[in-house]
């Protein structure tokens, strides 16, 4: 019999070899990947794709590098293809950094503790604001508030955005309590927006804003986004 080809490791198989995780502690952490990741994912993808149909210009530079390094949707795209596409992956971090699909989360102290002086005594529920925090014009500049790309792509900025530290970015929050599918789910969005950019141009009214959001933890528009999607021949 012939030997079975040998599969790249998946998450779950990985995650068991480990031996970090009891089964229940397992079939929790999937349930996370699926059920949290899938509209967290459907969110970021929204977003992005109502960024680049208002910034034309930045569409069609992503939309070049994309034809230029993938042949098309039949073309196995792997990781080190995806993490090749340096626009791509500035263009993703910016619209993650604008519109995180989760605008806020809140943390109770455990313990009697300060935050920058001030004192939280323990029981305190904080609320932290990605929406906010990610904009803040002492940490990202001027243009806090601006679609800029460009901002990740100076040398040694990739990962930061040019932004005074870590902290200034709170999409996925950090430390141990940070998004456990964080690399995941920017690969996700990477592939995603490579397969639609690459055939498809999005257009929507340049004075178009977004009203309402959807209730709950993640955020969305209300109503949907109305966009306008040309296929572009070629790919």
């Amino acid at each position: 019999m012939a030997a079975k080809e040998k599969l790249s490791p998946d998450i779950i198989s990985t995650a068991l070899e480990s031996g970090h995780f009891t089964d229940e502690g397992l079939v929790d952490t999937m349930m996370t990947f699926l059920a949290a990741g899938h509209e967290t994912s459907a969110a970021a993808l929204t977003w992005t794709v109502f960024l680049l149909a208002k910034n034309h210009g930045i569409q069609d530079r992503l939309r070049e590098e994309i034809r230029q390094n993938v042949d098309g949707l039949a073309d196995k795209v792997d990781a080190k293809k995806l993490d090749g596409l340096s626009y791509l992956h500035a263009v993703c971090q910016e619209s993650l950094r604008l519109y995180a699909p989760i605008p806020f989360t809140v943390r109770d102290s455990l313990k009697d503790t300060t935050i920058l002086g001030t004192f939280v005594p323990k029981g305190t529920m904080v609320i932290l604001c990605p929406w906010a925090i990610n904009r803040a014009h002492e940490s990202w500049g001027s243009d806090a508030d601006d679609f800029n790309p460009e901002r990740w792509m100076a040398p040694g900025q990739a990962n930061s955005g040019g932004a005074k530290n870590n902290y200034a970015n709170l999409t996925f929050l950090h430390g141990p309590r940070s998004c456990i599918g964080q690399k995941f789910s920017l690969a996700e969005l990477m592939a995603l927006t490579c397969a639609l950019v690459g055939r498809y141009r999005f257009d929507i009214d340049k004075d178009y804003e977004v009203r309402d959001l959807t209730d709950g933890i993640v955020a969305k528009p209300r109503e949907g986004l109305k966009v306008s999607v040309e296929e572009i021949q070629g790919w």
